[in-house]
């Protein structure tokens, strides 16, 4: 959207009289696609550094490479998530975003480093999967929900009016 109007004042600066010119006052385009290529760049790096952790202290590549497209497919959720629910991709967005990589992969390399240990203990694949999910679940679940839960009281509905803060209220 930013292009397009960047392309229109283009256009409108062409039929002013000389002397006279468009000149932005704040542009804060400029802002969201730094921050947009920040938050692609913390996917990235994260992503190849937890892949290059795995492969280093796992020795698995095939464990390494499903734990590596959960990203993808969890940023892919929430986008769909996002489009479904009418919300706006902003800021807060990126922000919200960045943070939650960092709990996917995090919880991507609990739920690997469990299922190989449980491999190498013996066991088949999928007894191995069932094993560590079932002995990870409970936790796995609490550490990942609690930043939902602190966060929760700070979302509200764009249809209920803002919080009041006057003490005499």
């Amino acid at each position: 959207m930013a292009r397009e109007v960047h392309d229109e004042v283009a256009q409108i600066q062409k039929t002013l009289p000389g002397g006279v010119h468009l000149r932005p006052y704040y542009d804060q385009s400029i802002i969201v696609t730094e921050s947009i290529k920040s938050v692609r760049d913390a996917i990235l790096i994260g992503l190849f550094l937890a892949s290059i952790i795995m492969v280093l202290f796992l020795r698995d590549w095939g464990t390494s490479v499903v734990a590596g497209l959960v990203i993808p497919i969890t940023l892919l959720v929430t986008f769909i998530a996002l489009k479904m629910l009418g919300e706006s991709f902003n800021l807060m967005t990126l922000g919200g975003l960045a943070a939650a990589v960092g709990l996917v992969i995090d919880d991507a390399i609990v739920v690997v480093e469990n299922i190989v240990l449980h491999r190498d203990a013996g066991e088949g694949r999928l007894e191995a999967i069932y094993s560590a999910l079932k002995e990870i679940m409970v936790p796995l679940v609490g550490s990942t929900v609690t930043p939902v839960v602190v966060f929760l009281p700070s979302f509200r509905s764009r249809a209920s009016p803002a919080p009041s803060f006057a003490p005499w209220r």
